[in-house]
């Protein structure tokens, strides 16, 4: 699913949030990951142009959910280690939160977020 604006940003929630369930994700996760979601949209939309692109699958017991945008990072990514003191950068603290692994990795005019869930073993 591609986006542009933050008019779209609920459609990705639902988008994101249905492909999760579908894929066996627990209903209480899924509620995390929706907000994850919501916090790297808004981060993509806020610095860059374009949008970006939005994909979620299973393999094995995760479900992954990844957003390509046209940024470029010019710096790693840390996601917080202790609650952010500033008034930004809650938005990555509350996605390494939820996720059970949160990834980044960035190219010339490509940023490419991937959040990682784990389903319940199956029995």
């Amino acid at each position: 699913m591609s986006f542009s604006t933050v008019s779209q940003l609920a459609a990705v929630r639902d988008f994101v949030g249905t492909h999760a369930l579908a894929a066996g994700l627990a209903p209480e996760r899924v509620r995390g990951l929706r907000v994850a979601i919501s916090e790297v949209v808004t981060n993509t939309l806020r610095h860059t142009t374009g949008g970006g692109t939005m994909r979620v699958w299973a393999d094995g017991d995760d479900v992954i959910s990844e957003l390509t945008d046209g940024g470029t990072l010019d710096h790693v990514v840390r996601v917080p280690a202790g609650r952010p003191a500033a008034a930004g950068g809650w938005g990555l603290y509350i996605t390494g939160e939820v996720c059970d692994e949160f990834l980044c990795y960035s190219l010339p005019g490509r940023t490419v977020w991937r959040l990682v869930l784990r389903r319940p073993a199956r029995h």
